[in-house]
């Protein structure tokens, strides 16, 4: 995946994330679960980025991926970060493997999960902006190699 792509599912997700305080109800809900998606193809898409810059072989999961020996820096870090449940890659992974199953709308408690939906808008903006800042300095420093 290019750095176009990645940068495209950002945008996304950012416009995405801004949609979901102008809206109520079902489509509240609806929008929460567009900006989950665009979080978590952003997610998959630079590390795709990343396999690709360092000519790795391609992995079918994340997981597949993060459990191979002598990974490039920045990946080793994204797979630090998804072994810490409460990081932004881990909680991403976690919140749209609850969206498949069971969507965002079921308001369950979950442990370690979300269950309000008031707390959407500002953790998906907090997540994207964590990635935002970790794709950027990432970025900078596979450039310089």
């Amino acid at each position: 995946m290019s750095v176009s792509r990645t940068n495209q599912a950002l945008y996304f997700a950012k416009l995405s994330i801004e949609r979901i305080a102008d809206v109520e109800g079902q489509l509240k809900v609806q929008a929460q679960e567009q900006s989950l998606y665009h979080l978590y193809s952003a997610l998959r898409g630079f590390v795709k980025e990343l396999v690709a810059q360092y000519n790795l072989a391609p992995s079918r999961t994340l997981d597949e991926l993060f459990a191979q020996k002598e990974l490039p820096t920045e990946l080793y870090e994204l797979s630090l970060l998804n072994g810490q449940a409460d990081s932004w890659v881990a909680s991403i992974r976690k919140q749209y493997e609850r969206m498949l199953d069971e969507g965002l709308g079921n308001r369950t408690v979950n442990a370690a999960l979300i269950s309000s939906s008031a707390d959407y808008d500002t953790l998906f903006s907090n997540y994207l902006i964590d990635m935002e800042k970790t794709i950027q300095r990432m970025r900078e420093h596979y450039q310089e190699h």
